[in-house]
């Protein structure tokens, strides 16, 4: 036997499924849900060029902030394991034993900065 809250809640939700408009019934009388609407605006050319421009400014602030990644071959570690020995260890090559390596972003970033100046190192 259900409980006297696990009943109340099981009531709470049916009422609210019997008086929730279902999709069918939506496009019958040509209402729109806000998640339509939402669905409607970004497949338009704006909607999409505003998306891109919030995806480039979301990953052009996290360059600025964080500019280094762990290294995905050692995994951050900076030290790379013999293949048949299980005790020797010695510093990775990519990471130079930081185990962090340059975002792509960081380093296009980097890239135009010097070709801008005109100096390269």
């Amino acid at each position: 036997m259900l409980s006297h809250a696990a009943t109340a809640t099981h009531h709470t939700a049916a009422l609210l499924l019997a008086r929730a408009p279902m999709p069918a019934e939506l496009l019958a009388t040509g209402e729109q849900t806000a998640t339509s609407h939402i669905a409607e605006w970004f497949a338009t050319t704006a909607g999409l060029l505003t998306l891109t421009a919030l995806i480039t400014a979301g990953y052009a602030f996290t360059c600025w902030i964080w500019p280094f990644k762990p290294c995905r071959y050692c995994h951050g570690t900076g030290k790379r394991r013999a293949p048949f020995d299980i005790r020797a260890v010695r510093i990775h090559g990519r990471c130079n034993g930081t185990g962090l390596r340059l975002r792509f972003g960081r380093r296009v970033y980097e890239y135009l900065r010097t070709e801008q100046r005109g100096t390269r190192r």
